[in-house]
């Protein structure tokens, strides 16, 4: 993209939020994990545009598994949130080929809109459940670029 800054905040509006899928399984009936389990949190950002309707998609999935005193469990939480962005400009942030490439700035920003509030919601999804102590790690702009395929 060109080095002319284009993204305005002030043009992005979130206009929904849609929780498609939250489960958590446990078919051991395990009761709580220590404070040693670790989890292997795998998580993935598909995006979407629609040019016409200057409108963007971003799905977040996540599915963690937990792994305690060296054992993996069959215990795992899936998740799976949508977001739906209005991107007035849209056009502007845009270059279109065999793909269409998003300004950076646009695409850091619904990405660590979706990422945070996933974030959020998730932990409280959690909250007395056996992944209570689940908090999903912040992740840097990099990172987040590399989520969305």
């Amino acid at each position: 993209m060109s080095e002319e800054k284009k993204f305005n905040v002030d043009l992005l509006r979130i206009e929904n939020i849609l929780i498609k899928s939250a489960g958590i399984e446990n078919p051991d009936n395990i009761l709580a994990f220590d404070s040693q389990t670790i989890f292997d949190i795998n998580i993935t950002l598909s995006p979407g545009i629609n040019v016409e309707h200057k409108k963007l998609m971003l799905i977040f999935n996540c599915v963690v598994t937990a792994e305690t005193a060296g054992t993996k469990t069959k215990a795992s939480c899936k998740f799976e949130i949508a977001y739906f962005f209005q991107v007035e400009n849209l056009n502007n942030l845009i270059q279109a080929g065999k793909t269409i490439e998003v300004d950076d700035d646009l695409a850091i920003s619904v990405a660590n809109i979706a990422y945070s509030t996933s974030r959020g919601i998730i932990f409280t999804r959690c909250q007395g459940t056996i992944f209570s102590k689940l908090i999903i790690p912040v992740a840097s702009n990099d990172e987040l670029l590399t989520l969305i395929r």
